[in-house]
């Protein structure tokens, strides 16, 4: 007669902490793409998420890929968060004015009656629906490289810089980059990063946590080492822990 094993306790990890065992103990791009030289070119679809970033890894098919691991530690769980992230949405930053940012995938442009096209190399928010005889109306949107962000700050073990800490400069800002004013004294020069620099970088972040958000959900239950603990554990908007040094909006479009 023998004896059923028990069944393998699972470890509860936060998302962040099972990319940074994927990517930076792991190394699971970099085996992929070693890999993938040893086999030779892959037919993957075209459509398959960033494949030109060969440095980083391509999706694979994950089912029943074992690969030689120095730390006898079996790396399906890495395939498998690897394949997720290379599945994860585009996403594109609107700028819609220099206290507002919107972040789009198209999803969410459809539900708004949307889409996100290229139009002479440059990518556009444009309406599905427009009035006959009436030039639908373009936003232009800045491609932010959702796969590449997630993988990028996994390898480095870093989140994305918030600049959490920024106060605005007081004063007016000059209309021209002269260094003297119209009486010609010396302009007082704000040193340091500046508000648009700010917004770039809490767009970014705001693409990073959504992102892991969805990996969070996506890879829920699948693993075979990790169970995932909910939601990410970084703050969705940590610059608004301080007070009065927060700019308006960064948001993530319905």
């Amino acid at each position: 007669m023998t004896t059923a094993k028990p069944a393998k306790l699972k470890e509860t990890y936060d998302i962040e902490q099972v990319l940074d065992w994927a990517y930076r103990v792991q190394c699971v791009d970099r085996r992929v793409a070693r890999q993938r030289a040893q086999r030779g070119p892959a037919r993957y679809p075209s459509s398959t998420p960033f494949a030109a970033f060969e440095a980083l890894g391509t999706r694979v098919d994950t089912s029943g890929v074992v690969m030689d691991d120095p730390t006898n530690i079996k790396v399906d769980d890495a395939l498998i968060i690897h394949d997720a992230v290379l599945r994860l949405s585009e996403m594109w930053i609107e700028w819609r004015g220099r206290d507002e940012v919107l972040v789009w995938d198209h999803a969410a442009a459809k539900a708004a009656g949307k889409v996100i096209e290229q139009v002479n190399e440059q990518w556009c928010l444009v309406d599905i629906v427009s009035a006959a005889g009436v030039e639908p109306i373009m936003v232009n949107l800045e491609q932010a490289g959702t796969a590449v962000l997630v993988i990028i700050h996994a390898k480095s073990g870093l989140r994305p810089e918030v600049h959490e800490d920024w106060v605005e400069p007081r004063g007016a800002v000059a209309a021209d980059s002269s260094k003297q004013d119209k009486w010609g004294r010396k302009r007082r020069v704000h040193e340091g990063v500046i508000a648009q620099e700010v917004m770039h970088a809490r767009a970014i972040y705001t693409v990073w946590h959504a992102a892991l958000a969805l990996l969070a959900i996506e890879l829920e239950g699948v693993l075979d080492r990790f169970e995932i603990a909910g939601p990410p554990a970084a703050p969705a908007q940590p610059w608004t822990a301080v007070r009065g040094k927060v700019l308006k909006q960064v948001s993530i479009a319905d």
